[in-house]
């Protein structure tokens, strides 16, 4: 087992003790025998614990899909196939096989790659079809719900875990209801050891500030997706940055500031880049130059 898989038996043996993973079959004199779901799911785990991701919470995202053929099965060439794949998967409202796409992919990819280059382009083609007409709204919405609740199931995995820097306030701009791209930045921030306080979508200014004097983030970032919530956005922030005494550092992003340029002029000395991992980046470094936490 060893050599198939290149896992050292003290460790898959390990695994098997503390996490239930793999699940070998034992003889009357408790021999252990694997099977080849075992070998998928012990190579599964190393690639996973190989791409950063700690094995507790590789271990809990195997469990929670053991019904499911093992996710090495699919195999899949570029984030491009993929992201094709799985806009097949959810106009098909086909949940079992966009489940399996997206955990082959986060396998073959990582949890960047397959946010930024297989999620992100996806949704963008889906509200594309919406907006022509060739899809329902009901695709649109099932889609949505599909990737929000994987990513939120990811994000929690990651937030049992404590981090070290932080904390991060995030929110959606007063009006704005699509959380996706912050959900990511969420991801992104707590898999570099980021704490993140998620406040969710259409945030009034006045709760924010209130979370803001209670909490004391190091720093606050807010989205947007459409022009009119992009401009109350920038009003937020410019509202709390007359606020006396110390402030954390106000950021902000979405899809409205990259389409907009004119909107992102506004804000260019608080704009975290064109997608959540660049912002991910952009957060730490700010994270890194500020020093202790500030004091409101």
């Amino acid at each position: 087992m060893s050599i198939r898989t290149g896992v050292p038996a003290d460790t898959f043996r390990a695994w098997e003790r503390r996490y239930g993973v793999p699940k070998p079959h034992r003889t009357q004199d408790s021999h252990r025998l694997y099977s080849e779901r075992d070998v998928a799911a012990i190579n599964w785990l190393k690639e996973q614990t190989d791409s950063g991701i700690a094995i507790r919470q590789a271990a809990a995202l195997l469990k929670a899909s053991v019904e499911k053929p093992p996710v090495t099965s699919l195999q899949i060439e570029s984030p491009e196939e993929a992201s094709s794949l799985l806009l097949t998967a959810l106009v098909g409202l086909d949940t079992p096989r966009a489940e399996r796409l997206l955990e082959a992919c986060i396998a073959r990819f990582g949890v960047e790659t397959t946010c930024i280059s297989v999620i992100q382009p996806m949704l963008y083609r889906i509200g594309i079809h919406w907006a022509e007409g060739t899809v329902p709204v009901s695709v649109e919405h099932f889609s949505s719900y599909f990737i929000r609740t994987r990513l939120a199931a990811l994000i929690d995995l990651h937030q049992r875990e404590e981090g070290e820097l932080g904390p991060v306030v995030t929110a959606c701009a007063p009006g704005e209801q699509h959380e996706i791209g912050l959900l990511m930045l969420n991801l992104f921030l707590l898999r570099r050891g980021v704490r993140v306080i998620h406040l969710g979508a259409d945030l009034p200014l006045g709760e924010l500030v209130e979370v803001a004097v209670r909490m004391r983030p190091r720093v606050i970032c807010l989205s947007a997706s459409t022009q009119e919530n992009a401009r109350s956005l920038v009003e937020s922030v410019r509202e709390i940055e007359k606020m006396d005494g110390a402030l954390p550092h106000m950021s902000c992003g979405g899809y409205a500031f990259r389409t907009y340029p004119e909107l992102r002029a506004q804000v260019e000395d608080l704009w975290l880049g064109s997608d959540a991992l660049q912002a991910a980046d952009a957060i730490c470094s700010l994270l890194a130059d500020t020093g202790d936490e500030l004091d409101l």
